[in-house]
């Protein structure tokens, strides 16, 4: 499976390389309107599709094996070597763009006009960082990082969302982060160090098991290894199709707006998949169309999701899982403990002052996992053992709890906290206010 993996992300390079060198502003409506067809038989194939839901459920199948086999052979240690075992995986494409930003950090130190602006910079001024930075080691390796992760971006599944290319903003605010932190880690001695634990973990299972019981955990830990490296590699090349559907999009919103049909480019983004060859005909009203879809759109903003549905019925709420009025206990899926205070993340406006807090999220979207090197540790409402972000968390060595429920709600900004990464444990020391030991952490805020 891993190399079936590798022929498939190949194939999906090729055909984003061809996609990305058409010129879609040369091209009449007609032609535009065949592009995306031809387009949606390239991204909606069913054996493309196939092959990449293989590759993800792949890992599941290993992992549960591997479980299962440390589990019967080396009872008293399978769930912490399970996790060391799965850290220091080295070619994550999240973790390169990290290590990326941690090193371009240390350039923006070394070079005072780079740290200069860097450091002043507010959200307007960062528009203007190519000029301002012109000449600039940070800006070349900056452009470079670009021409490598430009496709991706904050929410990248959704077309509506920018990608990097288009606003690098997001990144440069790391960038900011990291430079404010001043006892950052070398990405080379991070990785060595992720990959030592790993080699350490992969001794002690050697020296344990002999024979075929060796031989097999070989295999498949290798297999999962690898396989966890591609479900992030799979992301990667995936949202490079989703970022020519975004291309595509926008060039018909420029039309559409153009003739009068839409009032914003942007628009485009409340049309649905099979609307979109027939906006440009101007058949149906797309105005009143986009309108509706918008107050939709706004009246739902706010509407809790359901944790399970089931053939279009809303399952049980899942009431969170409380051992104690100061406790709450969720999944663990990156080892360690520590004690720290919260800081709840709504929005990216509120990544602008991280310093060691144990944040807290909803759900852990992939260009967040960007804040990993400077966070204590990480709690979730959603996410399980094989999501991205409990991969990234391993590899980056920070302490995580995922299926929290309620988490946002029941802790607050300024808490003092203990996280337990391996039980999935988190005990409340004390609120802001000075309430100590268990203010009520199970009951209503």
């Amino acid at each position: 499976t891993p190399r079936r993996a590798r022929r498939v992300f190949r194939k999906i390079r090729r055909q984003a390389a061809t996609y990305d060198g058409v010129p879609l502003q040369c091209l009449d409506d007609a032609a535009l309107i065949r592009h995306l067809g031809q387009f949606g038989d390239t991204f909606l194939d069913a054996a493309t599709l196939r092959r990449l839901h293989e590759i993800v459920s792949a890992q599941s199948r290993a992992y549960m094996i591997l479980d299962r086999l440390l589990a019967a052979w080396l009872p008293g240690r399978a769930e912490t070597l399970m996790t060391e075992l799965m850290t220091g995986l080295g070619t994550l494409p999240n973790a390169r763009l990290t290590y990326g930003l941690m090193a371009l950090s240390e350039v923006a130190r070394s070079e005072a006009r780079a740290a200069a602006f860097l450091s002043s910079a507010d959200d307007v001024a960062l528009d203007t960082y190519r000029p301002a930075l012109a000449g600039t080691r940070f800006l070349d390796g900056f452009e470079t990082l670009l021409r490598e992760f430009g496709h991706r971006g904050p929410f990248e599944s959704d077309v509506m969302s920018a990608r990097f290319g288009e606003d690098p903003a997001p990144l440069l605010r790391i960038v900011q982060l990291y430079l404010r932190t001043e006892t950052l880690e070398n990405p080379r001695q991070h990785v060595a160090r992720r990959r030592e634990i790993q080699r350490a973990a992969t001794k002690e299972v050697r020296d344990t098991l002999r024979g075929a019981r060796w031989l097999l955990f070989s295999i498949v830990c290798s297999a999962l290894q690898q396989l966890l490296a591609q479900r992030d590699e799979n992301r990667h090349v995936t949202t490079l199709l989703v970022t020519h559907l975004r291309r595509v999009a926008l060039e018909l919103g420029r039309r559409a707006k153009q003739a009068g049909i839409l009032d914003e480019r942007d628009d485009i983004f409340f049309v649905r998949w099979e609307e979109l060859p027939a906006v440009l005909r101007a058949e149906a009203d797309w105005r009143g169309v986009v309108r509706g879809r918008r107050h939709e759109r706004e009246r739902n903003r706010d509407v809790a999701a359901p944790d399970l549905v089931r053939g279009g019925d809303v399952a049980d709420h899942v009431e969170a899982h409380v051992v104690a009025d100061d406790a709450l206990v969720g999944l663990g899926v990156s080892p360690g403990t520590l004690r720290g205070k919260v800081r709840i993340l709504r929005s990216v406006a509120d990544i602008r002052m991280l310093s060691g807090e144990i944040i807290v999220l909803s759900a852990i979207e992939p260009s967040l996992t960007l804040l990993f090197p400077i966070v204590g540790g990480v709690i979730a409402e959603i996410g399980g053992v094989l999501s991205h972000a409990a991969i990234l968390a391993r590899e980056y060595g920070v302490p995580a709890v995922v299926n929290v429920p309620d988490a946002m709600r029941r802790l607050h900004d300024g808490d003092d906290i203990e996280l337990n990464g391996t039980t999935g444990r988190v005990r409340l020391l004390g609120r802001l206010n000075g309430d100590r030991h268990g203010a009520a952490l199970a009951k209503q805020q």
